[in-house]
């Protein structure tokens, strides 16, 4: 089976949102057109010149003639794409090659180009290849950290034709031992007031009692101002009752299950007087049924991988010196204990809001 007749499901049903993959259509060439440009754009703005920041219909239908592409959405949305082909690399491994992998800025850090990876890896367990193999600019170096964290490595360089940035090639061994499904049972997005609630009662268990009003006047920070501070939440699903579904219900139809928020995590961008400015993780919070599956790992990531985004270049955090479990699973992530400090607090009255005037 080769790559362009190995997608043939139509809609995939992903999360409890109801996100879907399915084969981009020559109808979809002006659509995907722009879907490409805009994924793009902001690598353009930075200087580098993607072919795809400003291809056009022609050249979309030509890349769509050479290598299937696919289109990542959620009801009408479009979220982000990729395309897969057949390669040999510089290694002379058979590869299955991903090109044109993007998501829209406005759904970047919510783990949708995870979907596309995991759809990718899947792609060449299913087709019978050893290897995938892509490129990116070297340059970008959000990119390249987001490609080494999912276990590529960089074979080889190339300086494409009238490209202002040299490109690195990158390959990954296809893991068989662990079939990624695309109906894994959780996701990572922004916090809404619909949170409250279930945040509320993550900080109460971690010993910060806290009131669902209470969190809802605590996230108008994280949720109005976009550009300097985040909440990151992990929905889980409960997809227990799926396999006793009738074969109609189970497509499109995952919505219907149970949603759960088993962790958090704030951060925002700190300026001091006294030193450059750093990315600051508030709270990371998971749920003890949850721990150690990996979820408070790839809510640090987000946290990285904006930081890095907005040219920050340390990402720092607190914990409290008893939590000897959490100081660890820091230490493994790279973080390093820098300093013990003491916390000192001091209540403040409010003013009067009674009217002396009678």
């Amino acid at each position: 089976m080769d790559v362009k007749n190995w997608f043939h499901k139509g809609k995939l049903s992903l999360n409890a949102e109801d996100c879907w993959m399915r084969h981009a259509l020559n109808k979809d060439i002006p659509r995907l057109r722009k879907l490409v440009n805009t994924c793009y754009e902001k690598l353009a703005e930075c200087g580098m010149n993607y072919t795809g920041a400003t291809q056009n219909e022609a050249l979309t239908k030509q890349r769509l003639d050479e290598s299937p592409a696919f289109i990542l959405g959620s009801g009408e949305q479009w979220i982000g794409t990729i395309s897969l082909y057949e390669n040999i690399g510089p290694t002379g491994h058979r590869c299955l090659g991903i090109s044109q992998l993007g998501v829209v800025p406005s759904e970047q850090h919510y783990g949708y180009g995870e979907v596309l990876m995991r759809f990718a890896h899947q792609a060449a367990m299913e087709l019978g290849f050893d290897f995938l193999l892509l490129d990116t600019a070297l340059p970008a170096h959000h990119l390249v950290a987001f490609y080494e964290k999912r276990g590529f490595v960089k074979v080889g360089e190339v300086q494409w034709p009238e490209k202002t940035y040299r490109s690195g090639f990158f390959e990954k061994v296809v893991d068989r031992s662990k079939h990624h499904t695309l109906n894994w049972d959780h996701r990572i997005l922004g916090a809404n007031y619909f949170h409250a609630k279930s945040l509320a009662h993550l900080c109460t268990e971690l010993g910060y009692p806290s009131s669902e009003e209470e969190m809802n006047s605590r996230l108008d920070f994280h949720l109005n101002d976009h550009s300097n501070a985040r909440c990151f939440v992990v929905e889980r699903f409960n997809l227990e009752s799926q396999s006793s579904r009738t074969k109609e219900s189970q497509v499109g139809h995952v919505s219907k299950c149970k949603v759960q928020v088993c962790g958090f995590l704030t951060a925002e961008k700190r300026h001091l007087i006294h030193c450059t400015p750093f990315m600051e993780v508030g709270s990371l919070v998971v749920s003890k049924s949850h721990r150690n599956s990996g979820i408070g790992g790839q809510l640090l990531a987000c946290a990285e991988e904006w930081a890095s985004d907005l040219g920050l270049e340390k990402v720092l955090l607190r914990s409290n010196v008893s939590r000897f479990h959490a100081h660890a699973f820091y230490e493994n992530k790279g973080y390093k204990k820098q300093s013990q400090s003491f916390k000192f607090s001091k209540d403040i009255p409010l003013p009067n809001l009674i009217s002396e005037h009678y």
